[in-house]
């Protein structure tokens, strides 16, 4: 089957810029195993891994980051989060479970395979599995039917081990009764905030300020300080020098179909009545009640957006709850797919998201399409200018580069190119000088450099820019007299907490005493406050979110009513006291069961089979290649 899928999938060659398909495997949904090359970086139970699949896995991890982290993912980022391990680790573990899924016998056959890669949406058009398409998106990614089917072929034996490892796992009723019971949890707690602020007659010595500061000289240690000038050619300069004709725009149009697609929106009204997490089960019901009763007065007749500007709690209530156009995937997902569902002029039932309840009008659907050569003529024009614009600075850059290469002084360079010649000031890594759209790789360009070095040409988001260093300071630790001021507010600081801290911990030793918590409180003046039940997952009342706080609150019992000892919070030193501890049940028990359940299935299903790789890797040979520096 998977010959004659091969045999129909065509050969025609199509440029296709997707937007957002990302082929997942099911495991780890690494990217792709070419033919392996010479090179190995580690051997596993005698099967090497290469050169090739590491770089490759690496890249992967990379980008993922990227796409998460954008301009500030840098060198020390990547370092710090591991990810050359994380890329040879995750070969080495992919590896061992495909090796222990052919101990087992965990094959899949050609049919099965076939059956799978049909079922992939990005293969499907209106009429199902479309070989031209799965062989273009293939292309797209570089990669082979062959090797696609033998990466899937991988994955679903990954899947079977993963079955095969934890279908058997079961969840008692005495489980889930003992989640629900520490979930349901509730606590009631008395406390007293030692607040740093109320310090406030601390007068240091010289004698002090001068032993904290040298105690604490790193603090104060200055950061790594560099001076460059630098030119930037800038591709705005450019485009009066530039010029497109008609039939290139038109051979672009045609080339380029997928830039052209318009994708479904709507534009809809909506109105949302606001829930917290932390509100109770009888406060989302009586919201929903609202909405629901909101929905029964549309229904009768009453105008949308007369109610969106009366009662929603969005700030989209001032245009009568009008949002769009929009994309389903730009929405939560509740939201997006009860409105997609909804034709023009219908009205939603309540919807929950995370915000809220809702209750959706589509106002108008605006269905995919393509945008015609006369509709797009002015963006492709725009597009192809500042491309050829950028061509030309880019050239020029090389030009100014030369010069500098061939003993060219950087000024005399820079005037006859007409450049303008930018001297910063000392700079840090943290905080570059304004001017540059690319901060952090301007930074990055400048502290390479030395004194009198000149850099690469750095391509940058506003053009090009050629630096050349000037002086570099490196960390010092500076003069106490020129920091006096920051180490005397230091000081203070710390003694308020301190001073804090102590009269906390002389309250706490009181009450452990028996003494009666209102009644030493009364004597210092501080004031007792009663927060109200909270559960585990909620934040407290009156203080917020606090988790050692919470933390200590639940360990509280009536033999032991009180804690070890004061806690730190964002405003203070708080001692707490046991009020009450009691179970309050969900409004929906049934509910409730059924989401312990589920949830304590998924965390005992990831133990074993994080179990079973751990065990695998404890009795597995793996041999690092020496010297391997995974570059």
């Amino acid at each position: 089957m998977l010959h004659l899928m091969r045999k129909h999938a065509g050969s025609l060659m199509i440029k296709i810029i997707l937007g957002a398909i990302v082929i997942v495997f099911v495991f780890w949904g690494i990217g792709s195993f070419r033919e392996r090359q010479a090179g190995r970086v580690a051997v596993v139970n005698g099967e090497p891994i290469g050169v090739a699949e590491y770089r490759e896995t690496y890249n992967s991890l990379i980008q993922r980051l990227r796409a998460s982290f954008g301009d500030n993912l840098d060198e020390a980022m990547i370092e710090q989060l591991k990810v050359k391990e994380q890329a040879l680790n995750q070969l080495i573990e992919e590896r061992l479970l495909l090796q222990e899924a052919q101990r087992l016998h965990l094959s899949v056959s050609e049919s099965e395979l076939a059956d799978t890669i049909r079922a992939i949406p990005a293969f499907q058009s209106d009429s199902g599995f479309d070989p031209r398409l799965y062989r273009r998106i293939l292309d797209l990614n570089r990669m082979t039917p062959e090797t696609f089917e033998m990466l899937q072929k991988r994955s679903i034996q990954v899947q079977r081990l993963e079955r095969f490892v934890t279908d058997g796992i079961h969840v008692s009723d005495l489980e889930v009764d003992a989640w629900i019971d520490w979930q349901d949890t509730a606590v009631n707690i008395r406390y007293v905030l030692f607040d740093p602020d109320a310090y406030t007659n601390i007068t240091p010595s010289t004698e002090a300020l001068e032993a904290f500061f040298k105690e604490n000289a790193a603090d104060y240690r200055t950061k790594e300080q560099v001076k460059v000038r630098y030119v930037h050619i800038d591709p705005q300069r450019y485009l009066n020098d530039v010029s497109v004709t008609e039939a290139e725009l038109k051979e672009y149009y045609d080339a380029n179909p997928e830039a052209f697609a318009v994708p479904k929106t709507m534009e809809a009204r909506h109105i949302l009545i606001r829930t917290d997490p932390a509100d109770k089960p009888e406060t989302i019901e009586e919201k929903r009640k609202k909405i629901e009763g909101l929905l029964k007065r549309i229904r009768n007749g009453e105008d949308f957006a007369a109610l969106a500007r009366t009662f929603s709690e969005d700030p989209s209530k001032a245009s009568g709850g009008r949002i769009g156009p929009f994309q389903k995937e730009m929405m939560v997902p509740p939201f997006g797919e009860a409105a997609f569902a909804l034709k023009a002029g219908e009205v939603s039932d309540p919807v929950r998201t995370p915000f809220g309840w809702h209750i959706i009008k589509a106002e108008k659907v605006n269905e995919a399409g393509t945008l015609s050569f006369a509709e797009a003529k002015e963006e492709i024009r725009k597009k192809l200018l500042e491309d050829r614009a950028r061509t030309r600075a880019y050239e020029t850059a090389e030009t100014f580069y030369d010069r500098l290469i061939a003993g060219s002084e950087f000024e005399k360079a820079a005037e006859e190119l007409k450049f303008e010649l930018v001297a910063t000031d000392f700079f840090t890594r943290e905080a570059p000088p304004p001017g540059p759209t690319d901060p952090a790789a301007f930074a990055a360009a400048a502290f390479a450099l030395q004194a009198g070095e000149i850099s690469d040409i750095q391509e940058m988001k506003d053009g090009y820019y050629i630096l050349q260093g000037v002086e570099k300071r490196p960390p010092r630790t500076p003069e106490f007299e020129t920091v006096s001021d920051r180490v005397r507010k230091d000081w203070i600081r710390k003694t308020q907490w301190e001073n804090a801290q102590t009269d906390a911990e002389a309250f706490l030793a009181a009450v452990k005493d028996n003494a009666a918590f209102e009644d030493q409180a009364r004597r210092r003046q501080l004031p007792v406050n009663v927060t109200g039940f909270f559960k585990r997952d909620a934040p407290i009342p009156k203080i917020g979110s606090a988790p050692e706080l919470t933390q200590a609150a639940f360990e509280l019992t009536p033999e032991q009513p009180v804690p070890s000892k004061a806690i730190r919070g964002e405003k203070g030193y708080f001692v707490i006291g046991l009020v009450e501890k009691k179970i309050i049940p969900s409004a929906d028990v049934a509910a409730e069961r059924e989401k312990a359940r589920e949830m304590i299935g998924r965390q005992k299903q990831l133990l074993a089979f994080s179990t079973m790789v751990s065990r695998l890797k404890n009795t597995a040979e793996i041999f690092m290649e020496e010297g391997f520096s995974g570059q």
